[in-house]
This record gives structure tokens, C-alpha cells and sequence, in this order.
């Protein structure tokens, strides 16, 4: 309830950069996906109910998710 799974198809290559901002544009939380993970676990337990944009950063590819908080 607390914590989002992140799930890749793939292993990853490389490590990914994973930023998640509010809707207001800050950044709130930023943490690695290292390489070799599929599966990448977040606590947004201390993260404000609302919506959020997560984004995943590669060397050479990006993606972007909307994420909601409700409690």
C-alpha cells in the first residue's frame, strides 16, 4: 500500500536514473535502477496523496509514467 513496483520487461543493460516530481514540477524522490534488475521497489510512503510523473533515464532512452498517491 505504501510502495510502487516498478516491473521491466527486459533486464536491464544499464542503469537507469529513476526521478519522481510532483505535479507541481519538484523533485521529490530520486533513486538507480541498476543494471540486471527487472523490478525496482519505491516506498511512497511519506509522499503526499496526488499525482506524480515518474521518469526513467537511460544513455539512450527515456519513459515517462504518471503515478497517483491516495490514501
Amino acid at each position: 500500500r505504501d510502495q510502487v513496483t516498478l516491473t521491466l520487461r527486459t533486464s536491464l543493460s544499464q542503469d537507469l536514473s529513476v526521478n519522481i516530481y510532483s505535479s507541481e514540477g519538484r523533485l521529490v524522490r530520486s533513486t538507480t535502477m541498476k543494471a540486471g534488475r527487472t523490478i525496482l521497489v519505491l516506498n511512497v510512503a511519506d509522499l503526499a496523496p496526488g499525482s506524480y510523473q515518474v521518469d526513467l533515464r537511460g544513455a539512450a532512452s527515456a519513459w515517462h509514467r504518471s503515478l497517483v498517491v491516495v490514501r
